[in-house]
């Protein structure tokens, strides 16, 4: 039992002596490094400087933001995997539209602009690799059941049975029109009503139609008519099916070494959208898009990034003054929280050599955090000096205090930002 007690003290013992020898080589260290310090505080100053102009030049230089969002997502993903398989097959297809709202006074100027707008943006294809804003309606006309998917063409076939198509297409009279328009009432007041909508639109269509050979007797049928051919959309155009919208659809060239992606193309169409409505004062139209929306995020987002960040520099340093009541200290923890983001900025650029959409917001996280490390590091100082210390003493007794622990903390705080890169 004796034997047993004495064996566990000893143990101790040895533990502890450890510990100490651990903490005296720990001070040990960080009373050299402040020893260092003091006998080449001129050198290091200026080295310092020297380092963080080159740092934030070679940042500025090389340091990319990549604003591709799909860059966000892990390609092991299985769901990513199918999205980019889908890119690969099918190309970018995330559109800009310009939208032109149509009425009665205006609409010869929509067609009119939207033409003009069109071939401008056709001239620039560095910037626009596709515009368009009508189909080629000859083609589809003779290759539309090349243009539908499988399940389409089922549901067409299944129509085909339900309706006189064949009656339709062979009327060469007035008295075949009628007694087909006959058929048709009487099969559309019997659907459901899921179909009453269309059913209303092709009937409405029908009885123009009807209206027509009646106020002109002598005039030829025609079942262009008869589908309402002056549509906009029967015309190619894209439009609604109300006829009050239309759409030019353009896709831009999309640049991610810009944070808003789009910003040359989307600034180009606003500027030509800003000269129309100039040229056509009844013009109603504006730009939208997912692309159109990101870059208005993100630039919203970027400029409140960037006065947030102002804002808190000049918050932390106001309140330093306040509390130090002293100019020169608080400005110079300032200066070398900017020299520490300078430094972490050239890392970056040379590690890893791009900002995500993520990772650009954490310059203000930076001031927040980075701050502390100085302030700690400074009251302590100021504390011993305060105690009558000279300050190569105290600098040498304030490293050996909170030195491993300022330390610790920044070097974990770095690894968990590391992983936000």
């Amino acid at each position: 039992m004796g034997h047993g007690k004495k064996h566990h003290q000893t143990r101790d013992e040895s533990e502890k002596n450890g510990r100490i020898v651990n903490n005296l080589m720990k001070e040990n260290i960080l009373e050299s490094l402040a020893r260092f310090v003091i006998k080449n505080a001129q050198r290091i100053v200026i080295l310092s400087f020297l380092a963080t102009l080159l740092c934030g030049i070679y940042s500025f230089k090389y340091l990319k933001i990549d604003s591709d969002q799909d860059h966000m997502i892990s390609p092991q993903k299985e769901y990513h995997q199918r999205y980019l398989n889908f890119l690969n097959k099918f190309g970018d297809t995330e559109y800009i539209f310009v939208v032109f709202e149509i009425n009665q006074g205006n609409k010869a100027d929509s067609l009119k602009a939207i033409e003009e707008l069109a071939a401008i943006l056709s001239q620039n294809p560095g910037l626009f690799p596709t515009v368009s804003y009508k189909e080629n309606i000859a083609f589809a006309k003779t290759h539309e059941l090349q243009l539908i998917s499988p399940r389409e063409f089922q549901v067409l076939k299944s129509l085909s049975t339900q309706l006189p198509l064949e009656k339709i297409a062979s009327i060469q009279n007035e008295k075949q029109f009628f007694l087909t328009l006959d058929d048709l009432i009487n099969k559309f007041t019997k659907a459901n009503s899921d179909n009453a909508g269309q059913s209303f639109d092709l009937l409405t269509s029908v009885f123009k139609q009807t209206l027509h050979l009646y106020q002109n007797p002598e005039a030829p049928f025609s079942l262009d008519a008869f589908l309402d051919q002056a549509s906009l959309r029967n015309k190619g155009y894209y439009a609604s099916e109300s006829d009050k919208l239309l759409f030019l659809k353009i896709l831009p060239q999309k640049d991610y070494q810009t944070s808003s992606v789009i910003e040359k193309p989307l600034q180009f169409i606003r500027e030509r959208i800003a000269h129309l409505k100039n040229k056509y004062p009844n013009l109603i139209m504006g730009v939208t898009g997912r692309p159109v929306l990101q870059a208005d995020e993100i630039a919203s987002t970027g400029q409140d990034s960037l006065l947030a960040c102002l804002g808190s520099i000049l918050g932390v340093l106001l309140l330093y003054l306040y509390y130090l009541k002293n100019l020169k200290k608080p400005l110079l923890i300032m200066l070398a929280l900017l020299a520490s983001i300078a430094w972490t900025s050239a890392f970056v650029a040379l590690t890893i050599g791009r900002l995500n959409l993520l990772s650009m917001v954490f310059g203000i996280i930076l001031v927040g955090i980075g701050v502390d490390y100085g302030m700690h590091f400074l009251l302590r100082f100021i504390k011993h000096q305060k105690a009558g210390l000279n300050p190569d003493i105290a600098l040498i007794l304030t490293m050996k205090q909170v030195g491993a622990s300022i330390i610790t903390g920044a070097t974990a705080t770095s690894l968990a930002f590391y992983s936000a890169f």
